[in-house]
């Protein structure tokens, strides 16, 4: 059996653990660098990750091989290093936005105590995660954050030259009009122009300042179109997408100017009407506005440690079905080599760290009875002995079964079967690690040495304690709560007692009543087989009857006959 232990409790051991990192300068100020940058890349293949080595020129660095733990899930990752916790089965991740916990949805900023948070990675640039709430931090975006009302939808249209459709989002009309061979697209509430290259397909770039629309909220927006096609009656024109230019980032970092449509504005309809053309315009365009989201941000950051999440690893597979997969991945590389090459060369003595903790490499190979919660861990609740004769065919398989109060979970430690390979962790210099001889590295081994990113240089002791007596304080209120049901479940044991003195009363009432049952049941049983001998005798003894009845009736008849002929 599995006890979780209590959220302040953790939250507290956390904080206690981080007061105690600080104090030793030795586990803070181990390696001699001026600043540290690490991107999580899920996806990234060795291969890759040589390629960007050879775009940065640079032989100096090391790759070492990181081995999976369960779940294989990289929001749950990202999870584990924000929080410390590694073995977490009670929440299942939907996407990078929202998590299901306890059967419902929920953003995933909003399961995670970001008090906490900002008081571990108060000091740390968190750029692009999900889980990171931007107002609560000093130095972070996540533009999930707010995204849903700060949005402008991507959409295709086609419209005849010179007249009009709605654009509802943003409370205008659109016009498409030709003039001297050029296409222009009006915005007439607004009173702005757009003209298309026609070699280029793409127009220009104009910022909106809405105040009050329909269907976003108020903020600055920068759009453009691509043109996917034209005749001579009709122009079909594409809109990105794009999300507001503040409002998803910390007060001191600003806004993004730009369009920005990001990966997850992306929508499956993309596929049947954007040809080959259109899509990797798109592509390219999304991927030029993220590029863009992290030079600014890391340019205007004065913090020393930066963590990024990439997701254009991973987001190339959703468009691999119309593009081509290596071809898109490589553009990824580039523009990740085109992010570090700028950071280097405001901060030439950085530590850059690349960090993918497994490498999804097939189909699951087993598929235990129950019900498969996410990559490595399945519900098995009420499936015990089918599970026992399911792994009894398959022969020896590490898993570990796990009790967590009603429910029972089967974990699968060998990655392979679950179409798991292992990951691996690029660095430069190279004696970042080569230093230690490690080549192979355990991903909880990598999830503690991310989390211990957040007191390389020094986040503050007072806020820490400060923190540390807050979540005091509210364990100590848990306490008198824990005292108070401990007093009422005295109280319910002493009455459940009295309840059991009563019931042997009960049952000893209960045996004399059964005695008694019994005897009358006994003498039941002989009334009524008395009733049934009554019943014989009767039904005999009227039969006798009425054979004695036809017996005398017979000699009767016979005399009186006889005396009659004489």
């Amino acid at each position: 059996m599995v006890n979780r232990m209590p959220k302040g409790l953790v939250g507290t051991l956390v904080l206690v653990i981080i007061i105690a990192l600080l104090s030793n300068p030795l586990l803070v100020h181990g390696n001699s660098v001026g600043e540290l940058l690490a991107i999580y890349l899920p996806g990234l293949a060795k291969d890759e990750a040589l390629y960007i080595a050879s775009l940065l020129n640079t032989t100096d660095y090391g790759v070492s091989q990181v081995t999976p733990l369960p779940p294989y899930d990289y929001n749950l990752f990202m999870y584990g290093f924000l929080t410390g916790e590694l073995y977490v089965y009670d929440k299942i991740p939907l996407n990078e936005s929202h998590v299901l916990l306890q059967g419902a949805p929920y953003l995933w900023l909003e399961v995670l105590d970001q008090d906490l948070l900002n008081a571990i990675w108060g000091n740390v640039s968190l750029i692009n995660i999900p889980m990171i709430n931007p107002a609560n931090h000093s130095n972070s975006l996540n533009p999930f954050y707010n995204t849903f009302a700060k949005k402008l939808n991507p959409f295709i249209a086609t419209i005849r030259i010179n007249e009009s459709i709605e654009w509802i989002e943003l409370n205008t009309s659109v016009t498409v009009v030709v003039e001297n061979e050029k296409v222009k697209i009006l915005l007439n509430y607004y009173n702005i122009s757009l003209s298309i290259d026609q070699s280029l397909k793409s127009s220009n770039e104009v910022k909106i300042s809405v105040n009050e629309t329909k269907g976003v909220e108020p903020g600055d927006y920068y759009i453009k179109f691509y043109m996917v096609s034209k005749n001579e009656t009709h122009i079909t024109i594409f809109f990105p997408g794009t999300i507001s230019s503040k409002g998803w980032l910390s007060a001191p970092l600003g806004e993004v100017t730009g369009t920005l449509p990001l990966w997850f504005l992306y929508q499956e309809w993309f596929g049947d009407e954007l040809d080959s053309e259109a899509l990797a315009w798109w592509f390219n365009e999304s991927l030029k506005a993220f590029e863009k989201v992290l030079n600014t941000t890391l340019s205007r950051s004065n913090l020393h440690v930066h963590i990024i999440y990439n997701p254009y690893l991973l987001f190339t597979e959703k468009m691999s079905f119309r593009l081509n997969s290596t071809e898109l991945r490589l553009r990824v590389c580039e523009s990740v080599a085109r992010v570090i090459s700028a950071f280097l060369e405001r901060n030439p003595n950085s530590l850059l760290i690349l960090i993918n903790p497994f490498q999804i490499t097939g189909h699951p190979l087993i598929s235990p009875p129950g019900v498969r919660l996410m990559p490595g861990v399945y519900n098995v609740t009420g499936n015990l002995t089918n599970l026992y004769e399911y792994l009894s065919s398959l022969g020896g398989i590490n898993y570990t079964l796990l009790n967590k109060g009603i429910e029972q979970y089967f974990i699968v430690n060998t990655p392979e079967l679950e179409g798991v390979g292992n990951g691996l962790i690029f660095y430069t210099p190279a004696t970042f690690l080569t230093e230690r001889n490690i080549e192979s590295i355990h991903v909880s081994n990598l999830v503690h040495y991310l989390f211990s990113l957040s007191t390389y240089y020094n986040p503050s002791i007072g806020g820490l304690i400060d923190l540390l007596n807050l979540k005091n304080s509210v364990i100590s209120g848990l306490n008198a709560t824990i005292n108070e049901l401990q007093s009422r479940i005295n109280e319910l044991n002493v009455t459940v007692s009295n309840l059991r003195e009563e019931l042997s009363t009960c049952q000893s009432i209960n045996a004399n009543l059964s005695t008694r049952i019994l005897m009358v049941e006994e003498e039941l049983k002989k009334a009524e087989e008395l009733r049934t001998q009554a019943y014989v005798f009767i039904t005999t003894g009227l039969i006798g009857l009425v054979i004695i009845a036809l017996g005398l009736s017979f000699i009767v008849g016979r005399n009186f006959f006889s005396k009659q002929r004489s």
